[in-house]
């Protein structure tokens, strides 16, 4: 796990406590921390599983606990130096026995990982070892599927972690000491539970994923070298489509007849395969390669594939075949060419009537090395002092001192790595947070790129960047660019793990958020209707983020000046705030007033409309206005004036598309930057609180 690696708001508000509190009822919609980067994978490391044998468990430990106690008894009631010694190197020597450690005095566990295989054999005087190596192996395993599995789905289901990918989880299931073997435990741990039905999905799709790569590998054997990227393409054919017919020498036979045609004198080339049977790879098809897929899918991860095909596949987990190319070439490591592949049938066909993926698609084969992330020391000294002088409100020493790991970082790895990235970020947070908003511009920005060229354009590591690069534009008075930032981050998301996904709850309502200060607030609505399912998908029912969510959408109602629809949002509001929190509670009178409010104007809209229908104004208006004739709405649609220097700043609407009932009293309430603003940072995590300093006498406030 890399050290410095810290990939979310949420992240780093509980590890550093920045000044970033989080609102325990309007917190953030989700965490949007991203797993560290490791490429490490030790679930591969064997072509085939063997079920380990059964073997008796440690018995119980209570006699050996009650001897500990005496032991520390007569270390506490001791005095002589010589009697602490000794009865603590007796009951470290106890203590290292009972975990099973290899060293008497120090603790020191080893596994044997050829313990349980059946085709390895151990000498007959090393019977007691081999017992003891048994227990030891058991008792890991038992730890993983009693307490480890179960903490993690607990984690998931409180969305404390969000994995948006498969290499994502496998980097959350490895922190925990959780082997991707382990894979067919929590798919099974995740059945009938409706919230945490994207990470199933994500998992189901890492099994088929790895073991396609197992089959791709003794796959690559038989096909020729001078055929690599004819076999590349062909298995990429029968993964992701269903196309009859497949030849993938068609069109390469004289090609290759010509590159290996024999001179006179020279002998034939030993790489040309051209009997049948070392090129029996050409007769396989999409059937016959699900069949061995469903196939190591079972021996290996002991996860049952029930789908028949990939299109059945698909349906039932709802993923994209775009996901499984993703995840597919990224773990094999295929480099394709950029272009629209349409892995859909066209027009509603059930197979594809020619190959989608050609010879010229395959651009390279490049190697996917597993390594370990040494980190700089002194670097990482820094770093963690910063991190202490942060959490105990010193922004400024922290910053400083971030700063400093920063530029040890760029001396030893150079402008590019994973940790240099994470450094930006943080500056940048804490510049957001001390009110420096063109410094943590000028940091995300770094941060970001970084990200692009380290993670790669299309991780979800660079999503989360790009969510935070968009708030610190938006408050710049960069709006445009930070809407175009978002919408690249959801497309990406929907390329990693699709629309059903914790994630999106947070995109969308960003999204939402920045809509409203452009006017455009039905697709404004329609994002923040998308976010408000999501969230009762994933939290439930009655939850105080779908509280939340329904306050945004009532004020984007008002905005509009459907004051019905918003009065129906708030009163949701109110009623799940009655419920969980009681009548007496801040938030619950909160929405008590805002419900009067809203009923407040809508009775005086409602009056002064009714005036001046009676005076015969009202057809005037209808006649020069934009009115929805369905709804009755009228249209908000307008480009608010921001001055770019001061974001903060309380600047409304003042070039509103004519409002045709302005000018007769029926106003119709506008967003501002500042109150967007603050949403913006409620929804990322980030709660600034207004402080007053009073000392002698003279006060001062602060943020």
């Amino acid at each position: 796990k890399s050290l410095f690696q810290l990939n979310g708001d949420q992240d780093d508000a509980k590890k550093n406590k920045i000044d970033v509190t989080t609102n325990s009822l309007e917190a953030p919609l989700i965490s949007d921390g991203g797993p560290t980067t490791s490429d490490v994978d030790a679930g591969n490391k064997q072509p085939n599983s063997v079920t380990p044998e059964l073997t008796p468990k440690r018995p119980s430990a209570v006699a050996s606990h009650s001897d500990d106690l005496v032991v520390v008894k007569q270390l506490l009631a001791s005095e002589s130096t010589d009697d602490i010694e000794e009865l603590t190197h007796e009951a470290i020597q106890k203590a290292a026995k009972a975990v099973g450690s290899t060293c008497e005095d120090r603790f020191e566990l080893v596994f044997n990982p050829d313990i349980c295989q059946k085709f390895v054999r151990f000498c007959d005087s090393e019977n007691d070892a081999v017992k003891a190596d048994q227990v030891l192996v058991c008792d890991a395993c038992d730890f993983l599927v009693t307490k480890q599995i179960p903490a993690f789905v607990k984690d998931c289901l409180s969305l404390c972690v969000t994995p948006q990918d498969g290499r994502a989880l496998t980097e959350i299931l490895h922190q925990r000491g959780i082997n991707v073997r382990y894979l067919n435990r929590v798919i099974e741990s995740l059945d009938e539970k409706p919230s945490v039905l994207y990470l199933k999905r994500i998992a189901a799709t890492e099994v088929l994923v790895r073991s396609a790569k197992h089959i791709f590998k003794q796959y690559l054997q038989e096909v020729d070298p001078m055929l690599l990227s004819v076999g590349v393409a062909h298995f990429l054919n029968c993964l992701l489509t269903d196309c009859s017919g497949l030849n993938p020498l068609a069109g390469v036979d004289e090609q290759v007849l010509k590159l290996n045609r024999n001179k006179k004198g020279k002998k034939k080339p030993k790489n040309l395969r051209e009997s049948p049977e070392e090129m029996a790879w050409i007769n396989d098809t999409p059937s016959t390669l699900w069949a061995l897929l469903t196939k190591e899918a079972k021996e290996y991860y002991h996860y049952n594939i029930t789908a028949p095909d990939i299109d059945t596949f698909c349906t039932q987990f709802e993923v994209t075949r775009v996901q499984i190319l993703r995840s597919f070439c990224s773990v094999v490591g295929i480099q394709l060419l950029l272009r629209d592949y349409p892995l859909t049938p066209p027009n509603g066909a059930k197979h594809h009537t020619k190959p989608v993926f050609q010879t010229d698609d395959i651009i390279s084969l490049y190697p996917v090395v597993k390594h370990l992330h040494p980190h700089a020391t002194d670097a990482y000294h820094y770093f963690t002092t910063g991190q202490a002088r942060i959490s105990s409100g010193h922004l400024q020493e922290g910053f400083e001192l971030i700063n400093e790991s920063l530029t040890l970082l760029t001396g030893v790895y150079g402008p590019l790595h994973p940790d240099i990235g994470a450094c930006n970020r943080l500056l940048a947070r804490l510049s957001y947070v001390m009110g420096e908003h063109q410094a943590a511009l000028l940091f995300q920005h770094r941060a970001t790129m970084i990200s692009e060229r380290v993670h790669g354009v299309d991780n979800p590591n660079t999503t989360t960047e790009y969510i935070h690069f968009a708030l610190y534009c938006f408050a710049c008075g960069h709006i445009s660019i930070a809407l175009q930032l978002l919408y690249r981050a959801r497309y990406i998301a929907l390329l990693c793990h699709g629309e059903a996904h914790p994630e999106m709850t947070q995109i969308d309502t960003n999204i939402g958020l920045m809509l409203q200060l452009v006017g455009e607030l039905d697709l404004a609505l329609t994002f923040l209707q998308n976010a408000l399912t999501l969230t009762r998908s994933f939290y439930g029912e009655n939850n105080l983020k779908e509280a939340f969510t329904c306050h945004l959408i009532s004020r984007a109602y008002t905005y509009q000046g459907d004051f019905r629809s918003a009065l129906d949002y708030e009163k949701r509001r109110f009623s799940i705030y009655k419920e969980r929190l009681g009548p007496d509670s801040d938030y619950t009178r909160d929405s008590d007033e805002c419900l009067r409010h809203l009923t407040q104007q809508a009775v005086t809209r409602a009056r002064r409309m009714a005036e001046l229908a009676s005076s015969g104004v009202n057809g005037n208006v209808k006649s020069s206005g934009d009115t929805n004739q369905n709804t009755g709405k009228h249209s908000t649609k307008a480009q608010p004036e921001t001055d770019p220097n001061v974001a903060g700043s309380n600047v409304t609407f003042k070039s509103m598309l004519p409002n045709p009932l302005a000018s007769y009293g029926v106003g119709i309430p506008v967003p501002t930057v500042a109150s967007i603003l603050e949403t913006l940072n409620r929804v990322n995590g980030i709660l600034v609180i207004q402080l007053r300093l009073v000392v002698f006498g003279v006060s001062s406030s602060c943020q």
